[in-house]
């Protein structure tokens, strides 16, 4: 069976039904389209849409993208199991109909792959604001997950039918949802492909439902709750080195490995406790977990340890030195914390 189009929409413009009507000149595969609490006033757009043999079910309050995306997949699963699965889009007139098809195509090739249409930014017709929004979040992306995903924003998404029980567990109700969902891929042990797909952007996006402030810090709050999380307990970490290094220890050799390991073992039981209930929402087994934060744990405080003793024979500056190495250790432990200790499927 043919992959099902999602389109959540709130309020939209006269161009979604003409987007509705090109679809259904092209396929006759089944749509989906949630109406995400748009006033009466656009109720008459969503009958001309429903009479094109199109499924709609309508919110009676906004409660986000995210949201809406989610009632789709329940949706999907319930009507048309069988399906290869679906193709979320946008009703904004961002994506053509033919791009849409194209995701749909792809997604028969490639059944455990999310299938990403992505713009491209080069183009001049791209306004300034979606160009470094885009870029920014891309880099902040890479840096937490280490995947090149050149358009992280991307609306029109190609989903096989045996992920969206997954798609299900990952938190987020509005734009953040979409970030979350390729910030979950690798846990699930899914991967991302490219097909890039027109560039369009009408009216300078004007139409958008996209709050820059509030929708930028949701997408961005994983990684931010994760920097934030680190540098509480980097701060822990110092403080008690300094407190060790200063007043139960002189700065020796021997007695700087005896203070870093106190404050780290303190520190790193702190870091985990919030890691796992904060910043990753784990629900894994804790002791498994703990058993290889703490080999990790081991590792970053030989590592810190190491590279200190050396520095100090050349730098008399200890504090700032331990604060120099935590730093590069801090990105490497991110990797390492994401793809192999904690399990984060959060529950919807």
């Amino acid at each position: 069976m043919d992959a099902t189009i999602i389109i959540p929409s709130l309020e939209p413009t006269d161009r979604f039904p003409e987007l509705i009507f090109s679809l259904r000149r092209l396929t006759s595969q089944p749509i989906i389209v949630i109406d995400d609490g748009s006033s009466s006033a656009y109720q008459i757009l969503f009958q001309q849409i429903e009479a094109q043999n199109v499924m709609v079910y309508h919110h009676p309050k906004n409660l986000g993208k995210g949201a809406a995306l989610k009632k789709a997949f329940r949706l999907q699963i319930d009507h048309y199991p069988d399906s290869i699965g679906v193709v979320t889009a946008d009703s904004d007139g961002q994506h053509s109909p033919r791009d849409i098809i194209k995701i749909a195509q792809e997604l028969k090739k490639q059944s455990d792959t999310l299938i990403l249409g992505t713009r491209d930014f080069t183009e001049s017709s791209v306004p300034f604001k979606s160009y470094w929004g885009n870029r920014i979040t891309s880099l902040i992306f890479y840096l937490a997950t280490g995947i090149h995903c050149s358009d992280t924003q991307t609306g029109l998404r190609g989903i096989p039918q045996k992920w969206l029980t997954f798609m299900l567990q990952i938190s987020g109700d509005r734009f953040d949802y979409e970030m979350n969902m390729l910030l979950n891929v690798k846990n699930y042990g899914f991967t991302i492909k490219e097909k890039p797909i027109q560039t369009i952007y009408l009216d300078n996006n004007d139409h958008s439902h996209f709050r820059p402030i509030k929708d930028s810090l949701l997408i961005y709050r994983p990684i931010f709750f994760y920097i934030f999380s680190s540098a509480l307990s980097a701060v822990v970490d110092i403080s008690l080195f300094a407190l060790f290094s200063n007043f139960l220890w002189s700065t020796t050799n021997t007695n700087l490995f005896y203070a870093t390991v106190a404050a780290r073992f303190c520190s790193g039981i702190f870091n985990f406790c919030l890691n796992k209930k904060w910043v990753f929402q784990s629900n894994g087994k804790t002791l498994n977990e703990g058993i290889k934060y703490a080999s990790l744990f081991c590792i970053q405080l030989f590592c810190s340890w190491f590279f200190l003793q050396l520095l100090a024979r050349i730098f008399d500056h200890i504090i700032f030195l331990k604060i120099i190495i935590d730093t590069s250790l801090f990105f490497i432990s991110f990797v390492i914390q994401r793809k192999l200790i904690f399990t984060f499927h959060s529950k919807v």
